[in-house]
Order: structure tokens, then sequence, then C-alpha cells
């Protein structure tokens, strides 16, 4: 389980992906996601303690799934960037929350 004060992103990064992602999630998408299940592994590729998420949200009877790039500092999750989960991220978070 995830435990933070808040969820916050840089303000250009944020500008930076909705401008290059028109299909992509908006970042204060975060703050509604179930981090209680979330799929977590260290971003090998950067060594600035970057983590990657497969969380979901449930809106009504429809569950959503989101691929989440975050860095956790001073009790916040820092979102990096937020995206709909493909097919096999989608595939491995209902392996293990059905």
């Amino acid at each position: 389980m995830e435990h933070f004060k808040g969820i916050r992103w840089r303000r250009s990064n944020r500008l930076w992906h909705e401008r290059h992602t028109r299909r992509d999630p908006r970042f204060p998408d975060a703050c509604f996601l179930d981090w209680t299940r979330a799929l977590k592994r260290p971003d090998t590729r950067h060594d600035d303690g970057r983590q990657l998420a497969i969380v979901s949200r449930e809106i009504g009877n429809w569950r959503a799934i989101y691929f989440v790039v975050f860095v956790k500092a001073n009790r916040y999750l820092n979102v990096i960037s937020i995206r709909y989960a493909d097919s096999e991220e989608r595939r491995l978070f209902g392996r293990h929350y059905p």
C-alpha cells in the first residue's frame, strides 16, 4: 500500500504532456486512483527513485486502468507521466486484482 501526503506534478511537465498526447488522461486523474491496489516496480532506467505503477479507478461498473510514472519525495507522490494502460498492463493488473 502506498502512503503519501498528497499528489503533485510539475506544471511545465503536465502542460507538455497535455499538448503532445491527445488520448492520455489528465494529470489530476492521479488524485482519483485507488493507490491501495497498485502494481509497482522501480524504473531501472533512471536513478532518481522513479517508480512505475499500474493503478485503477472504479467509475460505476467500469474500471479504468492507468500506467503512472512517479517519484515519491517529501511524503508527496510527484507524477511524471500518466497514460491509460496498454492491453498487457491491463491483463497483468487483472491477474492481481480481478
